[in-house]
């Protein structure tokens, strides 16, 4: 009998259209092949994903995977008020995403198959430790610290979409007053995030966060070093191939799916408060999904390219990555992805959180929006300075942040190879 592991997930990872699918599809990638587990999933799924059409793209690694009963008004209704509002305990994800059916069933595929580990992701599905009793390993990957996010969330002037993809799930009504209880929902979700960030790190054998400094902090709150870290990572070989592209002038580029409202707020901090400060005639080029009512609030001076099969190409003809994050934590798969095509990126402390970045080096960081519009003036008549900066990026990810590396951090969870 070989070793076996379920991973509950918040949505099916099959097309790695975001940087949290990328880093599940990776670390499943790696726990069977490095770690030589089969993997099983119990998986909800997200506002537009379609169960039967997800499966077409499940990858050699995934031995099943079982879909999460959907969980009727009734039950979230009641979740809300016992669990959130009078009990004060679960942040309203928490209660979004539990229903006893699911454990019940979480239960039954625990008793059938004798899981040696299991794996909860991100903090929504940790009350699912109810139904793991016996099972030896229970890792809570909590990717990063959500408290944290909304903190950075509320304090900017952000996009009042603030709830991502879970608006696929909710009705009209309900999307056009949330903008409006902005700030009373994410003041309250943050009270209780904090409290179970806490108090599920402690029920749990392990938690694993992309950044060391999330797990240093968690670690130090604790009192004792049951967080470790499982970075991100890219497919170095893949994104540094040579590929002969013509570069084009004055150009600049940013990645970033304009349906996730951190992507929506970090390009408007670009366009705002970068560009018009900078003297030469550049021109912004704008990989990933873009609504029209997004499209719609930028200029001529940014150009959508919309979804493509390769970004690769697109990015490469740039002269500059320029992303600046507006809020957010983590890492930021982007970065890592643009330093590994080769180009030098501009960014902020956000950014370059949780990545071994050394500012002028191997990236440009700052804080200071009229800086970075500097920077572009300079390395666009400076072309050699670019290069220098570019191959410091690739050197740094080819020898940080290769997944055959980072799957090492699991070991540090008690899965040894």
């Amino acid at each position: 009998m070989g070793k076996k592991l379920l991973f509950i997930t918040t949505r099916l990872f099959f097309t790695t259209n975001s940087g949290r699918k990328l880093s599940l599809y990776h670390y499943c990638r790696g726990l069977y092949e490095k770690y030589g587990y089969d993997i099983y999933l119990f998986t909800f799924l997200e506002g537009d994903q379609v169960f039967e059409d997800e499966l077409k793209n499940k990858p050699y690694f995934i031995k099943e995977v079982y879909r999460a009963s959907e969980i009727g008004a009734i039950t979230k209704i009641g979740n809300l008020f016992f669990k959130s509002l009078f009990s004060k305990k679960w942040p309203l994800q928490c209660s979004l995403y539990f229903s006893r059916s699911n454990v019940k069933r979480i239960r039954q595929l625990c008793g059938e198959h004798h899981f040696d580990v299991v794996i909860t992701d991100m903090i929504r599905t940790a009350p699912y430790i109810d139904g793991l009793e016996g099972v030896p390993v229970k890792i809570l990957d909590m990717d990063d610290l959500l408290s944290k996010r909304y903190e950075r969330e509320l304090a900017a002037d952000s996009d009042p979409n603030f709830i991502g993809q879970y608006s696929k799930k909710m009705s009209g009504l309900a999307n056009r007053v949330m903008p409006l209880l902005k700030s009373a929902v994410l003041t309250f979700e943050i009270k209780r995030l904090r409290h179970a960030e806490q108090y599920y790190a402690r029920l749990y054998d392990h938690v694993i966060f992309v950044s060391d400094k999330e797990t240093k902090e968690l670690n130090s709150m604790l009192r004792q070093d049951k967080c470790v870290t499982v970075t991100t990572g890219v497919d170095y070989d893949y994104f540094s191939e040579d590929m002969p592209v013509a570069k084009t002038d004055h150009s600049l580029s940013f990645i970033g799916n304009l349906e996730y409202p951190p992507n929506v707020d970090s390009l408007k901090m670009i366009v705002n408060d970068v560009l018009p400060y900078v003297k030469a005639p550049v021109k912004l080029y704008v990989v990933g999904k873009a609504p029209d009512e997004v499209r719609s609030q930028f200029g001529e001076q940014v150009e959508f390219l919309g979804m493509v099969d390769d970004m690769r190409p697109h990015v490469k003809a740039t002269i500059i990555f320029l992303s600046p994050i507006a809020y957010g934590s983590g890492i930021k798969t982007k970065i890592l992805e643009a330093m590994a095509m080769g180009l030098p990126v501009l960014t902020n402390s956000v950014g370059a959180e949780g990545i071994k970045i050394t500012s002028g080096v191997n990236a440009i960081v700052s804080d200071d929006m009229k800086f970075l519009a500097k920077e572009i003036d300079r390395l666009l008549m400076d072309s050699a300075e670019c290069d220098r900066i570019a191959g410091e990026a690739q050197r740094l990810v080819k020898s940080e942040y290769q997944w055959n590396d980072i799957w090492n951090g699991f070991a540090l969870c008690g899965l040894g190879e």
